[in-house]
């Protein structure tokens, strides 16, 4: 606790700190490497008793998405066993020799593995209108990052993955190993979001993580409680502080606004260079281990999906990103104002976190060794704090890499950048609901009710109701009013406003838009 808030209430205290939160995950707070570090560091030793091998940073979540594959299936392919030990046999490490010898066996590599795996990434339709610059600074970045792990030695083939691993994968029919996975700091971050809503929560809401938490340790015996009425006396609980529940709740419904943020802002990176999958369902097995189940119906997804020529990028869902954790983390360290004792099993893994957050934008937690995306340049949001920029990029990192939005949805560049680029053929043939919507936004819905002759549905006094049908979508439904004041040359403007599809007459639509039944309206009386 800061001295500057040593003097203020616990509510205020709690308001200032969701304050600095708030702020940390909507505006471009710079990156911190030695704080993301220090936190990475300690949050390794706590979990494995040793710190990572090597922490990997990267320049953008484009990176970030495609360097951790690169990486593994570089270090695991036996190209890199060989290179490694022309390396060793060409003289000491960075002497002159070494260098030189560097330059030749990448070379060779970039030809023979690296470039064939990094085209089929990035051919994909998602990411093809990434700037070649962009392109070009993940392939320099790469390059430095393997000099530097050649250098220092310390990973190699079974850094990420176990030879057993990779036939299973190969045998599957891939042509390459997917991301790696930390199971180990995975089942960490379970284990501490579990405690958190165990400690804090003192409900205990049946969510996620309180019904996987006891799978990885988090075990409570409220839980028991919960489900079998009467326990408690045998188990000993005892009956919380009623002054702790109530603060303790405040403290809840003040981090809701926060939560629902949280979660845009992740949904919105998780889906950055991600097109909508339908993975299969979980059949889990109640006897088995939660988290080998999910890894084994993990890799029998990947197993039974076909690999098309042209194949899918990364799934960047393996990146532990700010807002996710922000979201909860927030709330477990407030609680810290009202009850020290609450979280102090965890505290020091929520320490790291913090740090962490603070410190950088996204993690890869990997088993040995940790990849770490910084924080952008720039981050644009619109006033419900969503990614949206109607002149340029929401986000720019230091590689350039962009991400133009609208409204909290990743679109493409051209819409922005050159509006004439959106027609209305292509909103007619666009089969993605929520791309099509923000096409009409752009392009604007009158404009392509006109172009595309929609529907009269109703026509009187009060103005022209139109209606358009889309495939899967709500009905068009817009009505078409005169403005009573000319303008200044006398003409007089028409104007189109949208209302719900329900609308059958032109009066009963404009009234809607007063917020008034038919009856009410009456236009004669207006001034």
């Amino acid at each position: 606790m800061t001295s500057t808030l040593s003097n203020k209430s616990v509510d205020e205290k709690i308001d200032d700190h969701l304050a600095r939160w708030r702020r940390l995950i909507t505006s471009a707070t710079p990156t911190n490497r030695e704080m993301a570090e220090q936190g990475v560091n300690e949050l390794y030793l706590l979990a494995r008793g040793k710190k990572p091998d090597a922490i990997v940073w990267m320049d953008s979540p484009y990176q970030a998405a495609f360097i951790p594959v690169l990486v593994t299936n570089i270090i695991e392919g036996r190209q890199w066993e060989n290179l490694t030990a022309q390396l060793r046999a060409s003289g000491p490490v960075a002497s002159p020799q070494w260098e030189a010898c560097w330059v030749v066996c990448w070379e060779r590599l970039r030809q023979t593995q690296v470039d064939g795996l990094a085209n089929q990434f990035m051919s994909h339709k998602s990411l093809r209108s990434t700037k070649a610059s962009v392109r070009a600074a993940l392939l320099y970045r790469l390059e430095r990052i393997m000099h530097d792990i050649a250098a220092e030695q310390k990973l190699r083939a079974g850094s990420f993955y176990t030879a057993e691993a990779k036939q299973k994968t190969f045998k599957a029919g891939r042509s390459y190993l997917p991301a790696p996975h930390g199971l180990n700091l995975a089942k960490r971050l379970v284990f501490l979001h579990g405690k958190v809503e165990q400690g804090a929560g003192l409900s205990l809401s049946l969510n996620f993580y309180t019904l996987v938490a006891p799978f990885v340790g988090a075990w409570d015996k409220r839980l028991v409680a919960k489900f079998v009425p009467g326990s408690e006396k045998y188990l000993g609980l005892k009956k919380p502080d009623p002054k702790v529940v109530v603060q303790l709740e405040k403290i809840r419904d003040k981090c809701l606004p926060q939560d629902t943020l949280s979660g845009t802002l992740f949904l919105w990176l998780l889906n950055m260079m991600a097109e909508p999958s339908h993975e299969p369902p979980l059949d889990i097995d109640p006897k088995a281990s939660f988290f080998d189940t999910m890894k084994s119906q993990y890799n029998r997804a990947l197993d039974s999906r076909p690999e098309p020529a042209s194949s899918l990028p990364p799934n960047n869902q393996f990146i532990c990103w700010l807002p996710y954790v922000a979201g909860w983390l927030a709330f477990a360290l407030a609680c810290r104002y009202v009850d020290s004792s609450l979280l102090g099993e965890v505290e020091p893994e929520l320490e790291c976190w913090a740090y962490m957050s603070h410190g950088a934008m996204g993690y890869v937690l990997c088993d040995n060794v940790c990849f770490v995306c910084p924080k952008p340049l720039k981050l644009v949001l619109n006033e419900l704090d969503r990614p949206h920029n109607a002149e340029g990029s929401a986000a720019r990192w230091q590689d350039g890499y962009e991400v133009y939005a609208w409204r909290g949805i990743t679109i493409d560049g051209s819409w922005i950048e050159d509006k004439n680029s959106i027609t209305s053929q292509a909103i007619s043939l666009e089969h993605n609901v929520e791309l099509r919507r923000v096409m009409l936004d752009i392009y604007g819905e009158a404009r392509y009710l006109e172009e595309v002759g929609a529907k009269k549905i109703h026509e009187d006094e009060c103005g022209i109701l139109y209606s358009l049908e889309f495939k899967g979508d709500e009905t068009l439904t817009m009505v078409k009013v005169r403005n009573s004041t000319p303008e200044p040359d006398g003409t007089y403007k028409d104007y189109f406003l949208r209302v719900p599809p329900n609308m059958v007459r032109a009066k009963q639509a404009v009234a809607w838009t007063f917020g008034l039944e038919e009856s009410e309206y009456k236009p004669k009386q207006q001034s």
